[in-house]
């Protein structure tokens, strides 16, 4: 695969045991699709082809909700990514392959 690694910050819906019937389930907000990718020209090919245009998004676009999740999957830097998990109070997993830069 072209793009450096792979962060997924999207919606899961995961039931935790089953539901009763006639209980209603709250809906899970989602959350947009984030690709950790680079700006080397092979990757940018890839992803247009894919996705479209490759739109980049911060790390504080991210932690805040100001990224859409409706508008399709975007693109974040490695370096974004560690602000990002500075910003959460969870950290997000570095991808093996991004882990020595």
């Amino acid at each position: 695969m072209l793009f450096s690694g792979l962060v997924l910050l999207g919606a899961m819906a995961a039931a935790a045991g089953s539901v009763e019937p006639g209980r209603s389930v709250a809906p899970v907000a989602a959350r947009p699709v984030v690709y950790v990718c680079d700006g080397a020209a092979l990757t940018r090919m890839a992803w247009n082809r894919e996705h479209g245009r490759m739109r980049f998004v911060s790390a504080q676009a991210l932690a805040s909700g100001a990224v859409p999740s409706s508008d399709g999957p975007r693109c974040i830097t490695a370096a974004e990514l560690g602000k990002l998990q500075r910003l959460q109070a969870k950290p997000v997993r570095r991808p093996a392959s991004l882990a020595s830069r």
